[in-house]
């Protein structure tokens, strides 16, 4: 009657490949722990692992019903999530976890990260900005909400606020690489191959050591017809 055995056996019934076994194991060891919310979550990754989106569901929907304020539990299952790549059912749980916690600034950042990758450009605008702008907040932090900003009003088709919000990204954080190829991005696909050439030698000098930066920099470069400044890149 113990679940942490069941728990340990669980779990080495699915690193073993006996995800049948394992999800039993599991099933008994919430049964005997029921405000434990550990084994519920290994559920949803053995459910995954047997292909039984489901279950997989069905476990999630539990989750949401016998554990609506942990937060810890939520985001950890909007992680594994995401790593499948199960964006939907990522974003449910990463709504779960906020409302769970609506003071974490990490969840919210989740979150939005989220919202941007579904489409869901208005929220995920909505919820980054708020996070940009939170002077309290790390740098860092606040860098990589304004670039999740950025790209969903890219994403949105408001180009110019995208802008905006990238330079301010880079200007919170210029050690942030993805920041200077968003923006570079933008402007390539706008026809503004010397725009996007300044931002990646932006990009070059504060990071002198990123090779991601250097492609598309001597592309830019060719782009805009410096062939020699081109070459050196390359």
């Amino acid at each position: 009657e113990s679940s942490g055995v069941f728990y340990a056996l669980g779990a080495a019934e699915a690193a073993s490949g006996d995800f049948l076994n394992a999800r039993k194991s599991f099933s008994k060891a919430g049964q005997l722990e029921p405000s434990n919310s550990l084994p519920l979550a290994m559920l949803v990754k053995v459910n995954f692992s047997m292909g039984d989106m489901d279950s997989l569901k069905a476990a999630l929907r539990d989750g949401g019903a016998r554990f609506p304020k942990d937060a810890n539990f939520h985001a950890s299952v909007a992680r594994f999530l995401i790593e499948k790549k199960q964006y939907d059912l990522a974003l449910a749980e990463a709504l779960r976890a906020r409302q769970a916690n609506a003071a974490d600034a990490e969840s919210l950042m989740e979150l939005a990260v989220l919202e941007n990758t579904v489409g869901a450009y208005e929220d995920a605008i909505r919820n980054a900005a708020a996070l940009e702008q939170k002077a309290d907040l790390p740098r860092g932090l606040r860098a990589s909400a304004a670039g999740v900003a950025g790209l969903s009003y890219e994403g949105s088709g408001q180009r110019d606020a995208a802008v905006s919000h990238l330079r301010e990204a880079i200007r919170l954080d210029p050690s942030q690489e993805n920041s200077y190829l968003a923006l570079a991005f933008i402007f390539e696909k706008s026809g503004r191959f010397r725009d996007a050439a300044e931002v990646l030698e932006q990009g070059r000098r504060s990071l002198p050591d990123s090779t991601a930066i250097l492609l598309p920099l001597g592309s830019d470069l060719f782009a805009s017809e410096q062939y020699h400044e081109a070459i050196q890149a390359f």
